[in-house]
């Protein structure tokens, strides 16, 4: 009676173990080979890299936004001599009523551009309604922008954690894109002239964020892993495992290892810190979808998934460190 909570259990053991190995398959391969060769030596197990999470779907990333005040057929009239009607209009044809969240910001600038023409140019009481729209629309500009930033399928690409390697010069290309667009997102939301749609074509295609978070946080993990596994190495194990293990640091981290790292810091830094001053620029005014405001904390702030990978470098240090003095060998470089 007693074997039978094991056996059942063997199945989700197996299954996991499974898991892990596939995920493993998926580290760059000096990462992968590193902590092989550690495992070699030491005694500790983990269940494998973690799955990043994905960017909220759009709904979740969209600002809703109230509708404003309206025009009854008399007031529909009445603007058409200052243009207005034409504007209007428009965002009613079958066209306009799938407009893009990029579409429907410049449309917003379009509507307070030319009803800022209309208002003197009407009586009551159609002016105090186009005063009352123009401050609807004047009030949710920032949430327009917002949402043509984060809400379109351009984000949702650029953070695909579809498998794929990552590429610094995506990483590069991206970034440059990002500028623009945080650019242009400053300017819509100061009504100045800005392209937007031609800031965020560049991003079309490219799916290098969720790949640089995919590589930060495999470096991560096997930089804490090799971490508990150099922990559980005692002084009783020196003897056998100190000078392989220093042969491991040699060949392994020091040759392939760190110039993987310098390389990944060299481009997904300058990358995330695009993305966290986009996100603070467009998220100024506005109450940001929690979903989103949660992945940003997760993998865009400063204390996020870099903070968490930098504290994973530095523990993996001082382990090397620590178990070099305990072997009794030189530290690097002595």
């Amino acid at each position: 009676m007693r074997t039978r909570p094991v056996i059942a259990l063997l199945p989700l053991a197996l299954a996991t173990l499974l898991l892990a190995c596939d995920a493993r398959r998926r580290l760059p391969r000096p990462l992968a080979d590193y902590l092989e060769a550690v495992e070699g030596h030491t005694r500790a197990v983990d269940d494998g890299p973690a799955v990043l999470d994905g960017l909220p779907r759009p709904r979740a990333r969209r600002i809703d936004i109230p509708d404003g005040p309206t025009l009854d057929v008399r007031g529909f009239l009445g603007i058409h001599a200052c243009g207005l009607s034409e504007v209007v209009g428009n965002r009613n044809s079958a066209l306009g009523r799938v407009m893009t969240y990029s579409q429907r910001a410049l449309y917003t600038l379009r509507f307070m551009a030319v009803a800022e023409r209309c208002v003197p140019q009407v009586e009551p009481p159609l002016r105090e309604t186009l005063q009352a729209a123009l401050a609807h629309k004047a009030r949710h500009l920032p949430a327009d922008v917002f949402n043509a930033v984060w809400a379109g399928p351009e984000m949702a690409v650029l953070f695909s954690a579809a498998d794929g390697p990552y590429d610094p010069a995506a990483a590069a290309r991206a970034r440059r894109s990002l500028g623009a667009l945080t650019d242009a997102a400053e300017a819509l939301r100061a009504r100045r002239p800005a392209d937007l749609e031609g800031a965020l074509g560049p991003l079309h295609g490219l799916r290098v964020a969720g790949a640089a978070l995919r590589r930060m946080a495999h470096a991560r993990y096997v930089l804490a892993s090799v971490t508990d596994r150099l922990e559980s190495v005692d002084a009783a194990d020196c003897p056998t495992a100190g000078a392989a293990l220093r042969a491991v640091f040699e060949a392994h981290y020091v040759k392939r290892v760190q110039p993987l790292l310098a390389e990944n810091d060299r481009s997904i830094r300058p990358l995330l810190a695009s993305l966290e001053r986009l996100y603070r620029v467009t998220a100024v005014g506005v109450e940001t979808p929690p979903a989103l405001a949660g992945f940003r904390a997760t993998y865009l702030a400063e204390g996020g998934l870099r903070a968490r990978y930098v504290a994973a470098l530095r523990a993996h240090a001082a382990a090397w460190k620590t178990l070099f003095a305990r072997c009794g060998q030189p530290a690097p470089g002595g």
